[in-house]
Formats: structure tokens, C-alpha cells, sequence
């Protein structure tokens, strides 16, 4: 045996006897908030030899997502005509991750399970024990020679040096293994195989705060809030997030990364948002969540206010045309959470061009002509408080730094007039009297005279 295998081997008599402690719980916030983690130091030098990565991931938090996730692979593996799973979701939210946890719980309970993350070799798992094989070695032949079970799992992780399962992994369905593929959403990458196999699809979720929270915790970030706060801004992709903590990717770098991205949208936006649907673009400013209870499809989903800005704000550079093709085509139930931001950014973005808008009012039509062009030195961002230290002297323009103001979206004050501005598409609009006495509390008592 060599060094590698014999490190290998230790690690699946570990867990194959039930010797190794490799399951532990950390405690966030009291009793109620506990999350098990793998400790995988122990396991580090043979676990690289499988994915090298890994060893940037010492503990591995088991998300909920992953024993579910496990729970419904043992359920569909149960049935004799089941072929396999493509395991999928939004990029960078721990999908190989998934694979090492399925590769744990399979060795825990005793059965046969292979792995392969790239195109030169991979490894198999039996209670013979471990054997690493090159590429050109069939799978078949290696399973008939070590184990007699018909169980097998054939885990397959897809990346730059691996695009589908391995054709040695896709033949050994003939005894009956059943395939996991952990892949991006991208259909290159599954799509022919899942279709000439008859796989099904697993649509990963997002990650819920609770686990940001835990996940800063075990890996050490000083106050995980701000893992958090950085999801809900940017978006719950841990390796992003991760990134961005330890200094590999500043924020003014994946802000550039957003708004080239929103541009691509905003130029082409029926082909773009198609496209990020049907999995055939990653996106860093259109998520892919699942559709349903049922995991078996992709749903968009922007992730956030921040990002419904960039993209309102690369929406303001093209032509009209698109801009409505882009609402038209957000005005449907995947996208009702981030409809109203986008929509709100967007009239934010307009407010506060150079050019001049023509405001036609409805009920008013003596009243049409353009609004004041402001400069960036009067916009006012922040809580309605923020209103008291305006001055009838100076235009304005605030823009609330929550959404939270009922029936209110943005002020406008040119000297003349002072405008309270409500964004919406929908013909039913919010009640506005709630906001109104908001906004009338907190301005001088010198605009109560301004029309």
C-alpha cells in the first residue's frame, strides 16, 4: 500500500467501525441555536488527495439542507429503477461540500461508495477497503473484484477538469450504482447525461442566516454578523462571502463584477434572464433557487435591495425599449420579491439624472412639465428623521434607506413644490396616508405653507 491509501484507509476503518468522532455540534446563542459540523483536520492530508480545496474547509458545517438533501437521495436510491441525481443550485454554496458530507454518511452506514472530482483518477470505498484507480480502469471491473453489494454510490464532482460524470462511472449503473453528480447550474455540465440516462434533478437552497451565522463561528470570523450583513447585501454565496472576509475579493472588485453583469441584463434583458433560467448562464446578480417543494426545478431570484439597484442603475443607460421589456418581463411571480426594489432603484436612478423629466399628472394636466434637475449634493439618504435639517432655501431629493415607509418611495422638493413619490407597477397601489404623516412629522414646520 502506498502512503496515500494507507491514510485513506484509516480514514474509512474510522468511520466504517465507528471509532472516529468526525460528527461534533457548536453552540451559536444557547441551547436553541446548536449546528453539527464535520471536524475534518484529522482526515486533511488523505481528504486533499481526493479534492485539494478541501483543505480550506478544516470543519464542515451539515447544513439542513444536506440532511434533506441525503434523505431524499436514500429515498430515490431505494427504488430499483432509479439511475441517479444531478445535485445542483446556485454557484458557491457548497455542493462538493454536499458530496463529502453523502461520502461520510455512506461509509458511517457501512456501504460502498466511489468518488471521482476530476479526469485522472478516483477513488473507491468497500469493505475490502480503498483502492485508487486511474481513469482508463473500469469502475465495473474494480466493483465486481471488491464488493458483492449492489448499493454502490458513484459520487461524481463536476469542475473545469470534469465536466459530466466519467463514462466508467455512467457504465457502472449496469450493477446497479446509483450516480450523484454535484454540479453548477450551468446544462453543459448535466443536461445530455441526465437526459440520456433518465436522472432526476435536486435544486439546492440558499443559505439561511442561522447557518451564515454558524459558518462565521466555525471558521473564526470575529463577529459573524458581518457575514450576515455581507449576504444580505450581496447575496447568501458562502464562498463569496468568504472571499470577501478574508481578502481575496474586495468589495469594490465584486461591485464591478455586479455592475458589468447588470449591464450584460439591462442590454439584452429578455435573452439574459431566459438564459439565467434555463441554466444556461451563472449569474452573480440573478440567483437560482428551487421552484418548489419538489426540488426538481430552477426558480430566479434576486437576492437583494443592493443588487436591484445595481441593476435599476445599469437599466438607466439604455433605451427605453428595454427598460420596459426588462419590467415586462420581471412582472411575474419568480420575480414579485425583487419586482418592487428594481422598480423603486430605477425610479431613483431617474430622479437623479442630468437630463429633465416631464411629469404628466393624471388627475392634473394643467400641472405638466419638467421636475428640477438635482445634483448628486441634494440627495438625502436615510431615515425620515434626516428630513428635519432641510431648507426651504435648497431642492432636495431623499430617498428612505429602508423600504419600510408605507405608501413612500422618495421626496422630491424643488423651492416650488414638494412631491411625495410612491414607485409601483401594480394598478392597486399602497395606502399613502401613513407615510404622508411620517414624512409631514419629520419636515420643518416652515414646509407645512409649500404647496
Amino acid at each position: 500500500m502506498t502512503g496515500t491509501v494507507l491514510k485513506l484507509e484509516e480514514f474509512r476503518k474510522a468511520l466504517w467501525d465507528g471509532t472516529s468522532n468526525i460528527q461534533q455540534t457548536v453552540v451559536i446563542g444557547g441551547e436553541s441555536s446548536k449546528h453539527k459540523y464535520l471536524e475534518l483536520r484529522p482526515f486533511m492530508d488523505c481528504l486533499c488527495q481526493i479534492w485539494p480545496p478541501i483543505a480550506e474547509v478544516p470543519a464542515l458545517l451539515i447544513r439542513q439542507e444536506y440532511i434533506e438533501s441525503y434523505n431524499a437521495l436514500v429515498k430515490d436510491a431505494s427504488d430499483p429503477s432509479a439511475i441517479g441525481t444531478v445535485v445542483t443550485g446556485q454557484s458557491g454554496i457548497g455542493k462538493t461540500l454536499f458530496l463529502f458530507y453523502v461520502l461520510v454518511m455512506r461509509l458511517q452506514a457501512r456501504q460502498p461508495v466511489a468518488i471521482e472530482t476530476d479526469q485522472s483518477e478516483y477513488f473507491v470505498f468497500t469493505e475490502a477497503g480503498v483502492s485508487i484507480e486511474p481513469k482508463g480502469n473500469s469502475l465495473v471491473d474494480i466493483l465486481r473484484r471488491w464488493t458483492s453489494s449492489t448499493q454502490v454510490w458513484a459520487l461524481s464532482n463536476s469542475s473545469i477538469d470534469l465536466d459530466q460524470p466519467s463514462s466508467g462511472f455512467r457504465r457502472a449503473r449496469s450493477l446497479g450504482a446509483y450516480l450523484i453528480q454535484a454540479t453548477s447550474p450551468c446544462v453543459h455540465r448535466w443536461k445530455q447525461w441526465l437526459k440520456e440516462y433518465g436522472a432526476r434533478m435536486f435544486v439546492m437552497d440558499l443559505w439561511p442566516e442561522d447557518e451564515l451565522f454558524a459558518l462565521g463561528s466555525l471558521i473564526g470570523v470575529e463577529d459573524p454578523h458581518t457575514l450576515v450583513a455581507a449576504a444580505r447585501k450581496w447575496g447568501p454565496s458562502p464562498r463569496k462571502l468568504i472571499s470577501l472576509h478574508q481578502g481575496r475579493l474586495s468589495s469594490q472588485n465584486l461591485d464591478s463584477i455586479l455592475n458589468a453583469k447588470a449591464r450584460k441584463i439591462a442590454n439584452d434583458p429578455i435573452g439574459m434572464l431566459i438564459k439565467v433560467e434555463d441554466a444556461s448562464l451563472e449569474s452573480d446578480v440573478v440567483f437560482v433557487r428551487p421552484s418548489s417543494n419538489k426540488r426538481h426545478s430552477f426558480a430566479a431570484w434576486i437576492p437583494s435591495e443592493y443588487i436591484c439597484l445595481i441593476i435599476a442603475s445599469a437599466l438607466r443607460g439604455v433605451a427605453a425599449a428595454n427598460q420596459a421589456a426588462f419590467f415586462q418581463y420581471m412582472d411575474s411571480s419568480a420575480y414579485s420579491c425583487a419586482t418592487k426594489w428594481l422598480f423603486e432603484g430605477w425610479v431613483h436612478t431617474r430622479f437623479l439624472q442630468i437630463d429633465h423629466i416631464s411629469c404628466h399628472w393624471q388627475q392634473s394636466p394643467a400641472l405638466h412639465g419638467p421636475l428640477p434637475t438635482l445634483g448628486r449634493n441634494d440627495i438625502i439618504v436615510g431615515q425620515p428623521c434626516v428630513l428635519r435639517d432641510c431648507s426651504l432655501s435648497k431642492p432636495f431629493y431623499w430617498q428612505p434607506s429602508t423600504s419600510d415607509i408605507e405608501g413612500t418611495d422618495s421626496v422630491l422638493y424643488d423651492t416650488e413644490g414638494i412631491y411625495v413619490i410612491q414607485s409601483t407597477i401594480s394598478w392597486t397601489s399602497r395606502s399613502v396616508e401613513t407615510g404622508l404623516d411620517e414624512i409631514k412629522a419629520n419636515l420643518p414646520p416652515a414646509f407645512n405653507t409649500v404647496p
